[in-house]
């Protein structure tokens, strides 16, 4: 058992994947062996549960963490280090938010903000961006997208920042989602993703059977 505090969100991530990993196996009930054979190879599983082996930070790694972060973890976010922070299996985050690769994230978000600077003084007033001075830097995803958090609550909003490429430049946005609800749904969607894969090798599987 954690803190109160922790272990609450602990139990609310531990009842998600209970309920994604009941819509699994009934979706690899229902579905053709091969494929979800196939599906697993595409995975680099060795078996369906094998991908809910989740594996939780330990007590010298969260305090890594929460010294990288100035010495707080939101309840919230701690949980999931607790829970999965080492390996989250099938369920999908911030490629950058994983440990120990988050101990190197902020470093990269603060070296972004400094090259901004350096590139234009005035880089974010033109942009009209105000990067809270207590944004934490989570994690990183499709290149140039940082997800933050300001510290202050157990559950934190997600604030995103798009350092541009398409658009005319950068963005902030406040996702007006908590941490806790999009790791939930992210657990939801475990069972969904897998079923739109295993139809996908279903079609293929069909597909080379009509060219027999």
């Amino acid at each position: 058992m954690f803190e109160p505090r922790v272990q609450e969100y602990v139990d609310m991530y531990s009842t998600a994947i209970s309920t994604s990993r009941s819509d699994l196996d009934d979706l690899v009930m229902e579905s053709d062996k091969a494929d979800v054979e196939e599906w697993l190879v595409s995975e680099k599983l060795v078996s369906v549960d094998s991908g809910w082996q989740v594996i939780g930070c330990s007590d010298i790694e969260i305090e890594k963490i929460r010294s990288a972060w100035n010495g707080s973890i939101p309840a919230s976010i701690e949980a999931f280090y607790r829970l999965m922070g080492n390996s989250r299996g099938l369920i999908r985050t911030s490629t950058r938010f994983v440990y120990p690769s988050v101990l190197e994230a902020g470093l990269d978000f603060r070296e972004w903000k400094k090259e901004m600077s350096m590139l234009k003084a005035d880089f974010f007033q033109v942009y009209d961006i105000e990067i809270p001075e207590q944004a934490v830097h989570l994690g990183n995803h499709n290149g140039g997208i940082f997800d933050l958090f300001v510290a202050g609550s157990e559950d934190p909003e997600i604030l995103v920042l798009d350092e541009g490429g398409a658009q005319p430049g950068p963005s902030l946005t406040n996702t007006n989602v908590t941490f806790s609800q999009r790791l939930i749904g992210s657990i939801a969607q475990v069972p969904k993703t897998a079923k739109r894969q295993i139809k996908s090798e279903e079609s293929r599987r069909k597909y080379r059977s009509g060219l027999t």
